[in-house]
């Protein structure tokens, strides 16, 4: 659980040192961007008001979070694979949002956006990413990486035929293809 900004580290540290036996350090740089994009996006961008906005500017100390605020965050390691879980209790997102920063991020038009950037580099460095939308209740954020499969038997890792599927309660999923 992420209930405040120290928490952030603690779970990356806790994720990592797991993690650690299995990886080489080129996936660890990948899982370990993932991890602090998706920990720091889930606090920073999930926890909102009663209006719906965000409470918290990305970088400020967030001292305590309320009970129905938190971050759950769970995973599963072994020796071939990482998966991982994060839900924030603000279902901000929405698939309309993901799909324009992900198409400014492709096209190079958000090269110098302050902000817009983690979906994007997540679906990069991970095998799978999903995106689960509960419009202002919640959102889970699915990633996925194979790490000890010889590359020539790693279909998932093809990065020209991997779909980030985007999937908003109540309409129909989206899958998203990125040509990079």
């Amino acid at each position: 659980i992420i209930a405040c900004s120290t928490d952030i580290h603690k779970v990356f540290k806790q994720t990592t040192d797991l993690l650690a036996p299995f990886i080489s350090e080129d996936v660890f740089f990948e899982i370990g961007t993932t991890l602090m994009e998706a920990f720091s996006n889930a606090l920073y961008h999930g926890v909102v008001n009663a209006q719906g906005a965000a409470i918290y500017e990305k970088g400020c100390v967030v001292d305590a979070l309320l009970p129905h605020q938190t971050v759950n965050v769970s995973l599963a390691i072994n020796e071939t694979s990482f998966a991982l879980s994060i839900t924030d209790q603000g279902g901000r997102l929405c698939v309309a949002d993901c799909l324009f920063w992900l198409e400014r991020n492709v096209n190079g038009e958000g090269l110098f956006d302050t902000g817009g950037r983690g979906l994007f580099l997540m679906h990069c460095l991970m095998d799978r990413v999903l995106v689960n939308i509960v419009l202002n209740q919640q959102t889970t954020l699915f990633v996925f990486k194979e790490y000890g499969v010889p590359a020539a038997g790693k279909p998932l890792a093809v990065l020209e035929n991997k779909p980030l599927l985007l999937w908003e309660k109540n309409h129909a999923p989206s899958s998203y293809q990125l040509n990079v």
